[in-house]
Protein backbone atom coordinates (compact mmCIF):
# COMPACT_ATOMS: atom_id res chain seq x y z
CA UNK A 1 0.00 0.00 0.00
CA UNK A 2 1.28 3.81 -0.69
CA UNK A 3 1.89 5.29 2.93
CA UNK A 4 1.73 8.42 0.95
CA UNK A 5 -2.05 7.69 0.54
CA UNK A 6 -2.87 7.65 3.80
CA UNK A 7 -1.16 9.93 5.50
CA UNK A 8 -3.95 12.90 5.26
CA UNK A 9 -6.28 11.13 6.57
CA UNK A 10 -4.35 9.97 9.55
CA UNK A 11 -3.32 13.61 10.20
CA UNK A 12 -6.92 14.84 10.23
CA UNK A 13 -7.59 11.64 12.34
CA UNK A 14 -4.84 12.16 15.14
CA UNK A 15 -6.38 16.06 14.95
CA UNK A 16 -9.99 14.89 15.75
CA UNK A 17 -8.70 12.43 18.53
CA UNK A 18 -6.67 15.67 20.20
CA UNK A 19 -9.87 17.77 19.96
CA UNK A 20 -12.11 14.87 21.83
CA UNK A 21 -9.55 14.10 24.34
CA UNK A 22 -9.19 18.39 25.10
CA UNK A 23 -12.93 18.25 25.30
CA UNK A 24 -12.89 15.51 28.29
CA UNK A 25 -10.23 17.67 30.16
CA UNK A 26 -7.40 15.54 29.06
CA UNK A 27 -4.77 17.96 27.73
CA UNK A 28 -1.61 16.25 28.02
CA UNK A 29 -2.72 12.99 25.68
CA UNK A 30 -4.24 15.52 23.31
CA UNK A 31 -1.27 17.92 23.03
CA UNK A 32 1.30 14.64 22.05
CA UNK A 33 -1.76 13.69 19.31
CA UNK A 34 -1.90 16.59 17.56
CA UNK A 35 2.14 17.16 17.75
CA UNK A 36 1.77 13.60 15.87
CA UNK A 37 -0.68 15.49 13.61
CA UNK A 38 1.32 18.55 12.93
CA UNK A 39 4.37 16.12 11.97
CA UNK A 40 2.71 14.10 9.50
CA UNK A 41 1.05 17.73 7.96
CA UNK A 42 5.07 18.67 7.99
CA UNK A 43 6.16 15.74 5.91
CA UNK A 44 3.39 16.39 3.66
CA UNK A 45 3.55 20.54 3.05
CA UNK A 46 7.61 19.89 1.61
CA UNK A 47 5.27 17.96 -1.17
CA UNK A 48 2.42 19.67 -1.78
CA UNK A 49 2.40 23.30 0.41
CA UNK A 50 -1.16 24.38 -1.20
CA UNK A 51 -3.11 20.87 -0.48
CA UNK A 52 -2.09 20.66 2.82
CA UNK A 53 -1.28 23.91 4.27
CA UNK A 54 -4.75 24.34 6.03
CA UNK A 55 -4.71 21.48 7.81
CA UNK A 56 -1.40 22.08 8.78
CA UNK A 57 -2.77 25.56 10.16
CA UNK A 58 -5.64 24.17 12.09
CA UNK A 59 -3.60 21.77 13.84
CA UNK A 60 -1.32 24.16 14.71
CA UNK A 61 -4.07 25.72 16.57
CA UNK A 62 -4.76 22.93 18.13
CA UNK A 63 -1.85 22.10 19.25
CA UNK A 64 -1.37 26.31 20.64
CA UNK A 65 -4.17 25.87 22.64
CA UNK A 66 -3.33 22.33 24.47
CA UNK A 67 0.76 23.28 24.92
CA UNK A 68 -0.78 26.17 26.86
CA UNK A 69 -3.12 24.21 28.68
CA UNK A 70 -0.44 22.38 29.95
CA UNK A 71 2.00 25.42 30.22
CA UNK A 72 4.46 24.27 27.21
CA UNK A 73 4.48 27.43 25.77
CA UNK A 74 7.97 26.82 24.25
CA UNK A 75 6.87 24.16 21.64
CA UNK A 76 4.06 26.04 20.57
CA UNK A 77 6.50 28.97 19.50
CA UNK A 78 8.64 27.12 17.93
CA UNK A 79 5.85 25.24 15.93
CA UNK A 80 4.15 28.55 15.37
CA UNK A 81 7.71 29.88 14.16
CA UNK A 82 8.51 27.06 11.72
CA UNK A 83 5.13 27.31 9.96
CA UNK A 84 5.27 31.18 9.45
CA UNK A 85 8.80 30.27 7.52
CA UNK A 86 7.06 27.68 5.56
CA UNK A 87 4.22 30.40 4.59
CA UNK A 88 6.90 32.94 3.40
CA UNK A 89 7.64 29.93 0.93
CA UNK A 90 3.57 29.69 -0.42
CA UNK A 91 1.89 31.66 -2.31
CA UNK A 92 0.22 35.57 -1.94
CA UNK A 93 -2.99 33.86 -1.08
CA UNK A 94 -2.09 31.68 1.56
CA UNK A 95 0.24 34.29 3.37
CA UNK A 96 -3.18 36.55 3.03
CA UNK A 97 -5.21 33.80 4.18
CA UNK A 98 -2.99 32.34 7.48
CA UNK A 99 -0.38 34.96 8.51
CA UNK A 100 -2.36 37.15 10.42
CA UNK A 101 -3.64 34.32 12.77
CA UNK A 102 -0.20 32.98 13.14
CA UNK A 103 1.05 36.33 13.82
CA UNK A 104 -1.63 36.64 16.53
CA UNK A 105 -1.02 33.07 18.21
CA UNK A 106 2.68 33.89 18.42
CA UNK A 107 2.03 37.26 20.20
CA UNK A 108 -0.71 35.25 22.17
CA UNK A 109 1.77 32.70 23.60
CA UNK A 110 4.45 35.01 23.87
CA UNK A 111 2.44 37.36 26.38
CA UNK A 112 0.86 34.47 28.28
CA UNK A 113 4.20 32.42 28.74
CA UNK A 114 5.29 35.74 30.42
CA UNK A 115 2.54 36.20 32.64
CA UNK A 116 2.84 32.23 33.47
CA UNK A 117 6.32 32.76 34.76
CA UNK A 118 5.53 35.91 36.69
CA UNK A 119 2.77 34.14 38.27
CA UNK A 120 5.10 31.78 39.36
CA UNK A 121 7.62 34.32 40.01
CA UNK A 122 5.30 35.48 42.77
CA UNK A 123 4.83 32.20 44.30
CA UNK A 124 8.74 31.35 44.33
CA UNK A 125 9.85 35.20 45.82
CA UNK A 126 11.47 36.11 42.26
CA UNK A 127 10.45 38.57 39.68
CA UNK A 128 10.75 37.20 35.76
CA UNK A 129 14.36 38.56 35.59
CA UNK A 130 15.56 35.25 38.27
CA UNK A 131 16.38 37.96 40.60
CA UNK A 132 14.49 38.42 44.34
CA UNK A 133 11.81 41.20 43.53
CA UNK A 134 12.76 44.99 45.12
CA UNK A 135 10.21 47.81 45.40
CA UNK A 136 10.25 50.14 42.94
CA UNK A 137 11.69 53.09 45.16
CA UNK A 138 13.42 55.66 42.47
CA UNK A 139 14.50 58.56 44.63
CA UNK A 140 13.17 61.33 46.83
CA UNK A 141 9.57 62.27 45.84
CA UNK A 142 10.23 65.53 47.65
CA UNK A 143 11.65 67.11 44.88
CA UNK A 144 9.26 67.47 41.66
CA UNK A 145 12.26 69.34 39.85
CA UNK A 146 13.32 65.95 38.79
CA UNK A 147 10.91 63.44 37.93
CA UNK A 148 13.15 60.96 36.29
CA UNK A 149 13.59 59.87 39.91
CA UNK A 150 10.21 58.91 40.42
CA UNK A 151 8.15 59.09 37.31
CA UNK A 152 7.00 54.92 37.48
CA UNK A 153 5.94 55.72 41.11
CA UNK A 154 3.43 59.20 40.36
CA UNK A 155 2.50 58.64 36.63
CA UNK A 156 0.33 56.12 35.73
CA UNK A 157 2.18 53.11 33.52
CA UNK A 158 0.06 51.54 31.03
CA UNK A 159 2.37 49.02 30.74
CA UNK A 160 2.41 48.28 34.38
CA UNK A 161 0.17 44.82 34.58
CA UNK A 162 -0.03 44.58 38.34
CA UNK A 163 -2.00 47.29 39.95
CA UNK A 164 0.67 47.95 42.61
CA UNK A 165 2.89 49.99 40.28
CA UNK A 166 5.87 47.10 41.07
CA UNK A 167 7.10 46.70 37.22
CA UNK A 168 8.21 43.27 35.81
CA UNK A 169 11.58 43.66 34.14
CA UNK A 170 11.10 41.67 31.23
CA UNK A 171 14.11 39.57 30.70
CA UNK A 172 16.71 40.58 27.71
CA UNK A 173 15.95 37.70 25.43
CA UNK A 174 11.80 38.38 25.72
CA UNK A 175 12.78 42.24 24.52
CA UNK A 176 14.79 40.90 21.42
CA UNK A 177 12.32 37.94 20.89
CA UNK A 178 9.24 41.24 20.68
CA UNK A 179 11.41 43.28 18.30
CA UNK A 180 12.52 39.91 16.07
CA UNK A 181 8.71 39.17 15.95
CA UNK A 182 7.56 42.84 15.27
CA UNK A 183 9.81 42.46 12.06
CA UNK A 184 8.96 39.79 11.14
CA UNK A 185 5.57 40.72 10.91
CA UNK A 186 6.74 43.77 8.64
CA UNK A 187 8.80 42.09 6.36
CA UNK A 188 5.85 40.06 5.30
CA UNK A 189 3.53 42.69 5.51
CA UNK A 190 5.61 44.32 3.31
CA UNK A 191 6.25 41.75 0.84
CA UNK A 192 2.29 41.02 0.60
CA UNK A 193 1.29 44.36 0.37
CA UNK A 194 3.89 46.84 -0.55
CA UNK A 195 4.98 46.50 -4.38
CA UNK A 196 1.13 45.36 -5.49
CA UNK A 197 0.32 49.07 -4.08
CA UNK A 198 3.04 50.85 -4.41
CA UNK A 199 2.11 52.91 -8.00
CA UNK A 200 -1.26 54.13 -6.08
CA UNK A 201 -0.94 57.08 -4.57
CA UNK A 202 2.95 57.36 -4.59
CA UNK A 203 3.18 54.66 -1.55
CA UNK A 204 6.71 53.20 -0.76
CA UNK A 205 7.08 50.14 -2.45
CA UNK A 206 8.84 48.51 0.18
CA UNK A 207 9.44 49.34 3.61
CA UNK A 208 12.35 51.60 4.73
CA UNK A 209 15.30 50.06 7.50
CA UNK A 210 16.08 52.55 10.52
CA UNK A 211 17.93 52.03 13.68
CA UNK A 212 16.27 51.81 16.98
CA UNK A 213 18.10 53.67 20.12
CA UNK A 214 19.68 50.34 20.53
CA UNK A 215 21.42 49.81 17.28
CA UNK A 216 18.82 47.35 16.04
CA UNK A 217 17.60 47.22 12.92
CA UNK A 218 13.87 47.93 11.98
CA UNK A 219 11.95 48.26 9.43
CA UNK A 220 9.46 51.04 8.87
CA UNK A 221 6.39 50.08 6.62
CA UNK A 222 3.43 52.62 5.53
CA UNK A 223 0.46 52.46 7.16
CA UNK A 224 -1.89 53.22 3.90
CA UNK A 225 -0.70 50.12 2.17
CA UNK A 226 -2.17 47.82 4.83
CA UNK A 227 -5.59 46.01 5.03
CA UNK A 228 -6.84 46.60 8.23
CA UNK A 229 -6.66 42.45 9.71
CA UNK A 230 -2.59 43.20 9.25
CA UNK A 231 -2.96 46.53 10.46
CA UNK A 232 -4.44 45.53 13.66
CA UNK A 233 -1.81 42.19 14.35
CA UNK A 234 0.91 45.23 13.56
CA UNK A 235 -0.40 47.70 15.81
CA UNK A 236 -1.02 45.25 18.84
CA UNK A 237 2.51 43.88 18.09
CA UNK A 238 3.76 47.45 18.54
CA UNK A 239 2.30 48.08 21.41
CA UNK A 240 3.25 45.08 23.15
CA UNK A 241 7.02 45.85 21.72
CA UNK A 242 6.94 49.30 23.54
CA UNK A 243 5.23 48.41 26.76
CA UNK A 244 8.19 45.89 27.52
CA UNK A 245 11.00 48.61 26.18
CA UNK A 246 9.25 50.58 28.89
CA UNK A 247 9.22 47.93 31.52
CA UNK A 248 13.03 47.44 30.81
CA UNK A 249 13.74 50.84 31.33
CA UNK A 250 14.77 51.35 27.59
CA UNK A 251 12.47 54.56 26.86
CA UNK A 252 13.76 55.88 23.82
CA UNK A 253 13.01 52.49 22.12
CA UNK A 254 9.90 52.42 23.48
CA UNK A 255 8.96 55.67 22.25
CA UNK A 256 10.09 54.62 18.63
CA UNK A 257 7.63 51.81 19.02
CA UNK A 258 4.78 53.44 20.22
CA UNK A 259 5.23 56.36 17.41
CA UNK A 260 4.78 53.32 15.28
CA UNK A 261 1.94 52.16 17.06
CA UNK A 262 0.12 54.99 17.21
CA UNK A 263 0.42 56.28 13.74
CA UNK A 264 -1.05 52.84 12.35
CA UNK A 265 -4.00 53.80 14.97
CA UNK A 266 -4.48 57.17 13.14
CA UNK A 267 -4.90 55.26 9.99
CA UNK A 268 -7.50 52.46 11.35
CA UNK A 269 -9.55 55.36 12.86
CA UNK A 270 -9.30 57.21 10.03
CA UNK A 271 -11.34 53.84 8.38
CA UNK A 272 -13.20 53.24 11.56
CA UNK A 273 -13.54 56.05 14.19
CA UNK A 274 -16.37 54.09 16.26
CA UNK A 275 -14.15 51.20 16.51
CA UNK A 276 -10.50 52.31 16.34
CA UNK A 277 -11.32 55.61 19.17
CA UNK A 278 -9.82 53.70 22.30
CA UNK A 279 -7.13 51.64 20.67
CA UNK A 280 -5.91 55.02 19.72
CA UNK A 281 -6.35 56.83 22.60
CA UNK A 282 -4.91 54.26 24.57
CA UNK A 283 -1.50 54.23 22.03
CA UNK A 284 -1.38 58.51 22.98
CA UNK A 285 -1.39 57.46 26.98
CA UNK A 286 1.09 54.72 26.16
CA UNK A 287 3.29 57.30 24.24
CA UNK A 288 2.79 60.24 26.64
CA UNK A 289 3.91 58.19 29.55
CA UNK A 290 6.98 57.34 27.73
CA UNK A 291 7.97 60.55 26.85
CA UNK A 292 8.09 61.52 30.11
CA UNK A 293 9.79 58.95 31.65
CA UNK A 294 12.43 59.65 28.97
CA UNK A 295 12.23 63.50 30.35
CA UNK A 296 10.38 64.46 26.99
CA UNK A 297 7.82 66.97 29.29
CA UNK A 298 6.48 69.03 26.72
CA UNK A 299 5.97 66.10 23.86
CA UNK A 300 4.38 64.39 26.64
CA UNK A 301 2.13 67.54 27.61
CA UNK A 302 0.96 67.87 23.82
CA UNK A 303 0.25 64.43 23.13
CA UNK A 304 -1.72 64.07 27.16
CA UNK A 305 -3.86 66.67 25.75
CA UNK A 306 -4.45 64.79 22.94
CA UNK A 307 -5.15 61.34 24.85
CA UNK A 308 -7.40 62.80 27.21
CA UNK A 309 -9.65 64.68 24.51
CA UNK A 310 -10.53 61.39 22.81
CA UNK A 311 -11.41 59.80 26.26
CA UNK A 312 -13.72 62.76 26.85
CA UNK A 313 -15.09 61.48 23.54
CA UNK A 314 -15.17 58.36 24.74
CA UNK A 315 -16.43 59.03 27.99
CA UNK A 316 -19.52 60.58 26.19
CA UNK A 317 -19.82 57.67 24.56
CA UNK A 318 -20.20 54.98 26.95
CA UNK A 319 -19.72 56.76 30.64
CA UNK A 320 -19.10 53.86 33.24
CA UNK A 321 -16.29 52.04 30.69
CA UNK A 322 -13.98 55.03 29.66
CA UNK A 323 -13.96 57.15 32.53
CA UNK A 324 -11.12 54.95 34.51
CA UNK A 325 -9.24 55.14 31.54
CA UNK A 326 -9.80 59.55 31.41
CA UNK A 327 -9.28 59.54 34.66
CA UNK A 328 -5.46 58.02 34.44
CA UNK A 329 -4.81 60.24 31.37
CA UNK A 330 -6.00 63.35 33.54
CA UNK A 331 -3.84 62.36 36.29
CA UNK A 332 -0.78 61.90 33.43
CA UNK A 333 -1.19 65.22 31.92
CA UNK A 334 -1.44 66.99 35.18
CA UNK A 335 1.85 65.77 36.36
CA UNK A 336 3.51 66.21 32.47
CA UNK A 337 2.35 69.81 33.07
CA UNK A 338 3.78 69.75 36.43
CA UNK A 339 7.45 68.84 34.96
CA UNK A 340 6.98 71.37 32.07
CA UNK A 341 6.71 73.88 34.42
CA UNK A 342 2.96 74.16 34.25
CA UNK A 343 1.98 73.74 37.62
CA UNK A 344 -1.20 75.96 37.94
CA UNK A 345 -2.59 73.97 34.56
CA UNK A 346 -1.48 70.56 36.57
CA UNK A 347 -3.72 71.40 39.62
CA UNK A 348 -6.32 71.93 38.13
CA UNK A 349 -5.86 68.98 35.64
CA UNK A 350 -4.71 66.54 38.64
CA UNK A 351 -7.53 68.15 40.99
CA UNK A 352 -10.46 67.25 37.81
CA UNK A 353 -8.85 63.51 37.99
CA UNK A 354 -9.01 63.20 41.86
CA UNK A 355 -12.99 63.98 41.11
CA UNK A 356 -13.04 61.31 39.14
CA UNK A 357 -10.97 59.05 40.91
CA UNK A 358 -13.56 59.57 44.16
CA UNK A 359 -16.56 58.65 42.01
CA UNK A 360 -14.97 55.45 41.12
CA UNK A 361 -14.22 54.47 44.65
CA UNK A 362 -17.83 55.04 45.67
CA UNK A 363 -18.55 52.69 42.99
CA UNK A 364 -15.56 50.40 43.48
CA UNK A 365 -13.84 51.14 46.63
CA UNK A 366 -11.50 48.47 46.59
CA UNK A 367 -10.37 48.64 42.99
CA UNK A 368 -9.81 52.40 42.76
CA UNK A 369 -8.82 53.41 45.77
CA UNK A 370 -4.90 53.03 44.79
CA UNK A 371 -5.56 55.32 41.65
CA UNK A 372 -7.04 57.88 44.26
CA UNK A 373 -3.94 57.67 46.34
CA UNK A 374 -1.30 58.00 43.71
CA UNK A 375 -3.31 61.49 42.45
CA UNK A 376 -3.92 62.73 45.63
CA UNK A 377 -0.16 62.47 46.21
CA UNK A 378 0.50 63.77 42.58
CA UNK A 379 -1.55 66.74 43.48
CA UNK A 380 0.19 67.26 46.60
CA UNK A 381 3.56 67.34 44.96
CA UNK A 382 2.55 69.61 42.53
CA UNK A 383 0.97 72.13 44.75
CA UNK A 384 3.89 72.79 46.93
CA UNK A 385 5.88 73.62 43.69
CA UNK A 386 3.16 76.57 43.01
CA UNK A 387 3.90 77.58 47.11
CA UNK A 388 0.99 76.63 48.34
CA UNK A 389 2.74 74.31 51.18
CA UNK A 390 -0.13 74.38 53.57
CA UNK A 391 -2.64 73.02 50.92
CA UNK A 392 0.33 70.48 49.66
CA UNK A 393 0.29 69.38 53.13
CA UNK A 394 -2.98 68.78 53.58
CA UNK A 395 -3.50 66.28 50.38
CA UNK A 396 -0.64 64.75 51.24
CA UNK A 397 -2.55 63.69 54.83
CA UNK A 398 -5.25 62.61 53.03
CA UNK A 399 -2.85 60.77 50.44
CA UNK A 400 -1.48 58.80 53.48
CA UNK A 401 -4.49 58.11 55.40
CA UNK A 402 -5.64 56.29 52.05
CA UNK A 403 -2.14 54.19 51.74
CA UNK A 404 -2.80 53.39 55.83
CA UNK A 405 -6.12 51.70 54.51
CA UNK A 406 -4.37 50.06 51.81
CA UNK A 407 -1.45 48.74 53.40
CA UNK A 408 -4.26 46.98 55.92
CA UNK A 409 -5.23 44.94 52.83
CA UNK A 410 -1.93 44.44 51.32
CA UNK A 411 1.19 45.40 53.40
CA UNK A 412 4.18 44.00 51.14
CA UNK A 413 2.36 46.58 47.89
CA UNK A 414 1.56 49.25 49.39
CA UNK A 415 4.01 49.71 52.42
CA UNK A 416 6.54 51.82 50.16
CA UNK A 417 3.83 53.96 48.85
CA UNK A 418 3.26 55.11 52.39
CA UNK A 419 6.68 55.46 53.09
CA UNK A 420 7.36 57.54 50.15
CA UNK A 421 4.13 59.89 50.78
CA UNK A 422 5.31 59.99 54.61
CA UNK A 423 8.87 61.20 53.67
CA UNK A 424 7.28 63.79 51.38
CA UNK A 425 5.06 65.22 53.98
CA UNK A 426 7.80 65.33 56.54
CA UNK A 427 9.82 67.80 54.00
CA UNK A 428 6.98 69.86 53.97
CA UNK A 429 6.37 70.26 57.64
CA UNK A 430 10.23 70.49 58.03
CA UNK A 431 10.25 74.36 58.06
CA UNK A 432 6.64 75.19 59.09
CA UNK A 433 6.11 72.62 61.63
CA UNK A 434 9.71 71.21 62.58
CA UNK A 435 7.99 69.22 65.70
CA UNK A 436 5.70 67.24 63.40
CA UNK A 437 8.32 66.67 60.92
CA UNK A 438 10.13 64.85 63.66
CA UNK A 439 7.47 62.45 64.28
CA UNK A 440 7.09 61.62 60.71
CA UNK A 441 10.45 60.88 59.79
CA UNK A 442 10.53 58.67 63.08
CA UNK A 443 7.87 56.93 61.59
CA UNK A 444 9.60 56.45 58.51
CA UNK A 445 12.30 55.06 59.74
CA UNK A 446 10.43 52.59 61.40
CA UNK A 447 9.03 51.23 58.69
CA UNK A 448 11.35 51.67 55.99
CA UNK A 449 13.69 49.47 59.02
CA UNK A 450 10.88 47.07 58.54
CA UNK A 451 11.27 46.72 54.95
CA UNK A 452 14.61 46.60 54.99
CA UNK A 453 14.47 43.55 56.82
CA UNK A 454 12.10 42.25 54.98
CA UNK A 455 13.60 42.76 51.60
CA UNK A 456 17.39 43.48 51.41
CA UNK A 457 17.07 44.88 47.87
CA UNK A 458 14.73 47.69 48.84
CA UNK A 459 16.32 51.08 47.80
CA UNK A 460 15.59 53.45 50.78
CA UNK A 461 15.80 57.28 49.59
CA UNK A 462 17.55 59.35 52.16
Amino acid sequence: MDREAFLPDLAFSLHELAAELARVGRHGEAAEMVKEAVMIWKELLAQDPKTYLPGMVESLHTLVAESKSIGQYEIAMSTVQECIQLLQKSGEKDRQNHFPSLISSLQNLITESRAAREVQSRRTGEDATGVPPSTTQEGSNAELSDPSQFSHIMGVNPGDTRRDNKLLKPKEEDVQTDHKVTNNIKAQLVELHGSPRSSEGGLPDTGQKKKNNSGEEGLQIHPKVLPERHLRELSDSLMILGRNFSNNGQYDDSITAYEEAVEMYRELGDRNRQTYLPYLSRSLHSLGFAYGAAKRHRDAVEVDKEAVMMRRELVERDHGTYLPDLGNSLNNFGLHLSWAGECGKGVEVLEEAIKIHRKLVELDHQTYLPDLASTLRNLSLTLKETGSDSDAAGVMKEAIDVYRELVKEDRRTYLPELCESLHNLGFMLSNRKPGDAVKVAKEVVELRRELAQSDPDTDIPA
